[in-house]
């Protein structure tokens, strides 16, 4: 049995990971010198509450090496006979290579998978890896499938305020002004470990219709997930206006932003995630 295991930057809701078999490394939270598990000693409820009122910038860490431990531990007691370990993508974090010291240390062998990606894109990469798992097939096979797929990967986010960016020392506060004096919503792709801005919307009903548009356009190979940060109500309205266009029988799924994403994004923020389908060329 291959056992698939990802980190909670995959925003992957606990119903679908427990249902797809999948396990899930902790990554850490800290607010000033308090330190929370990613949705073990804080849920995701908790940390908009805390990041909507707190007065400084919350920091994220990568998961502790128990953490890491405790995951493949449980890997070996259901039975694995093989890991494929689907993370973060490497150039936003050290948890990739985290990751791959700690594999070292395990007695099966383990596959990691640089997603190149984070949220719920990397969730659907993982959610395919655990389904390919169980129709049989051998840890190398679902090691290169993965990867193969990882690079049309794709995570947009619409930003309802740059508040949080700016706090985070990626726009200054002028131009935070300027966004909000004439209602941008800027909308970034986290895909192929690169994190870029692809379009500002003058309205937030604009740059929906743009994030439907180019969901459409993906044509979704493995299902289409909406992602929001403490933002059920505009991710329902996204979700309906996608449904709607989407061919019948397409996978869909809802989340809710963690820390990761929540913390750059804000409060406010709606996402959709999905592979793109490869083109012929």
């Amino acid at each position: 049995m291959i056992q698939v295991v990802t980190d909670s930057t995959a925003d992957l809701p606990p119903e679908v990971a427990e249902q797809e078999g999948i396990l899930v490394v902790p990554c850490q939270v800290l607010f000033g010198d308090e330190t929370f598990r990613e949705g073990v000693d804080l849920t995701d409820e908790e940390f908009f509450q805390r990041l909507r009122t707190s007065p400084v910038l919350p920091r994220t860490a990568l998961p502790r090496g128990e953490d890491f431990q405790a995951v493949y531990q449980e890997a070996r007691r259901r039975g694995a006979t093989g890991v494929l370990a689907v993370h973060l993508g490497s150039k936003f974090s050290g948890l990739f290579g985290a990751a791959a010291l700690f594999a070292r240390e395990v007695d099966v062998p383990v596959e990691l998978v640089d997603s190149g990606t984070a949220s719920m894109a990397m969730g659907l990469l993982a959610i395919h890896a655990a389904r390919r798992a169980r129709q049989g097939a051998t840890l190398a096979e679902l090691a290169e499938e993965v990867r193969r797929l990882a690079p049309r990967a794709e995570t947009y986010a619409m930003l309802d305020t740059l508040e949080y960016v700016r706090r985070g020392g990626r726009v200054n506060r002028l131009v935070e002004i300027l966004a909000a004096a004439f209602n941008v919503k800027p909308i970034l792709r986290v895909a192929r470990n690169s994190v870029d801005l692809v379009a500002r919307q003058r309205t937030r009903r604009r740059a929906l219709e743009w994030l439907v548009t180019e969901a459409q356009k993906a044509d979704p190979a493995y299902g289409l997930a909406v992602v929001h940060a403490d933002a059920p109500n505009l991710a329902q309205a996204l979700s309906d206006r996608i449904s709607a266009r989407m061919p019948a029988g397409t996978a869909f799924f809802q989340s809710t932003a963690g820390a990761v994403l929540g913390t750059h994004a804000g409060p406010g923020a709606v996402g959709t995630c999905f592979i793109r389908r490869e083109t012929e060329r």
